[in-house]
């Protein structure tokens, strides 16, 4: 008997401590740049479909990024906005028309991202159930760019489980092992929502942690991402509590499991009876087993910060501007793994400075690596933003940013990047190329006028 009990320790233990790769960590760390496709990042795809994803994926890019919403009755759907009528055709939709309504939370906390403006009235997310919601179909953002076979037959919207399965199929296939980076959309305000009125059904934060973990995603494959710093502090308290929280998790997104006691049969002789201290011994392991099953992977934070003037979601009276400050980052360091600013903080004329350094590198004495947000085909804010060390970027075209982070480190030979291998194909570097010339060609331009 105390064979098998040490036995089954064994086999619970060794995997629990020494199987999870090391936090934000990547291959060659701090040698190497991460770029990642914002909303997929394939500009011939819809943002945020299951295509651009998988294409991406296929293609060998490193890192893919994609927003999460929540339907009323509880299920994530992979969206980047909270409204609907920006991204998908629901205006076209007549049984929909009467649901239109103004925003229950204003434009008091908007980020000033595009979708997210704080619309004065839309439809709404949240207000639909995941039936309705996964009847919709993307709307073409950029039909110059899309296929035409695209345009006749737009994809549906996608829950966050086929998108996880489809991503996790298609890792497989290509053998590329890349990150997702996911972003919690409005995660606080869906709890206020919850609170007040009963809907959503659960909590956003603990069905992403429940579908990430059932669809196999592992320390270190996956960042989560949130604009709102309470998110973030309740997912620092789940991995810190596992016990209290991720037991309601998931009887909340699935339900109890049913419990069934074995048939019993009269005539069966009694077992032996088992020694108490061995009673005792099993009951701790079985606890310990337990524990570890229910602990949910302490998937890396990153806490994303708007521009200067927008107020911090979730927090009373601080603008975003004050994240960057001395105080902000240390703030921060307290629950995430790293920030991610708007590239105006990185790749505007006046760079904040800590304690007379440039606030990436206070973030990164911190313990923080840069994730900035969201660049397109400009040549001139992507080199700015390797100059100053950032960890990440995200662009819109990742063949592009792709193509434009491997001249750099071509380019360099600091330690930090110049050991770097990146894989990109010959078309990202000429797209690269091609864009660097008409920049220069611009420049030209302007010293003779």
């Amino acid at each position: 008997m105390i064979w098998k009990i040490l036995c089954v320790l064994c086999l619970y233990s060794l995997p629990l401590t020494c199987s999870s790769p090391t936090v934000l960590k990547l291959p060659g760390s701090l040698k190497s740049l991460l770029v990642a496709g914002h909303r997929g990042g394939m500009p011939n795809f819809y943002e945020n479909s299951v295509e651009a994803a998988v294409e991406a994926i296929r293609a060998g890019m490193p890192a893919v990024e994609a927003d999460v919403v929540l339907s009323s009755d509880g299920i994530l759907f992979v969206q980047h906005d909270l409204s609907l009528s920006r991204t998908t055709d629901i205006e076209s939709r007549r049984e929909f028309s009467s649901r239109r309504r103004p925003s229950p939370f204003g434009d008091q906390d908007s980020t000033g991202e595009k979708g997210d403006k704080g619309e004065s009235s839309d439809f709404w997310a949240f207000d639909f159930n995941s039936t309705e919601l996964a009847s919709l179909h993307h709307k073409c953002q950029s039909c110059s760019l899309l296929s035409s076979s695209s345009i006749r037959r737009p994809p549906l919207l996608s829950t966050l489980r086929d998108y996880l399965s489809a991503v996790q199929a298609e890792k497989a296939s290509s053998k590329n092992n890349a990150i997702l980076l996911l972003e919690l959309k409005g995660a606080n305000k869906m709890d206020i929502l919850r609170k007040k009125k009963g809907v959503p059904l659960v909590r956003m934060e603990d069905a992403v942690l429940a579908e990430l973990s059932a669809a196999g995603f592992r320390k270190g494959e996956v960042y989560l991402m949130a604009f709102e710093p309470p998110t973030l502090r309740y997912i620092r308290s789940i991995y810190s509590s596992p016990l209290a929280k991720t037991a309601s998790m998931y009887s909340s997104l699935t339900g109890s499991p049913p419990t069934t006691s074995p048939p019993s049969v009269s005539n069966a002789p009694s077992p032996p009876p088992t020694p108490a201290f061995l009673s005792a011994l099993s009951s701790s392991i079985v606890q310990f087993i337990k524990s570890h099953l229910q602990r949910p992977p302490e998937y890396p934070l990153v806490q994303l910060i708007a521009g200067r003037s927008h107020r911090v979601r979730g927090e009373s009276g601080v603008l975003y501007g004050d994240l960057v400050t001395k105080l902000g980052i240390d703030t921060i360091s307290e629950y995430a793994n790293a920030v991610g600013p708007y590239h105006g903080y990185i790749t505007g004329e006046e760079v904040p400075q800590i304690l007379g350094i440039s606030w990436v590198a206070y973030a990164h004495s911190k313990g923080l690596e840069v994730y900035a947000w969201t660049f397109k085909r400009d040549v001139d804010k992507l080199r700015a933003a390797f100059q100053h060390g950032v960890d990440a970027v995200i662009c819109d075209d990742v063949t592009f940013g792709m193509g434009a982070a491997a001249t750099y480190m071509s380019e360099k030979s600091s330690p930090r990047l110049g050991q770097a291998p990146v894989i990109v194909d010959h078309k990202s570097l000429a797209k690269y190329e091609k864009e660097k010339k008409k920049s220069e060609k611009r420049e030209q331009v302007v010293r003779t006028v």
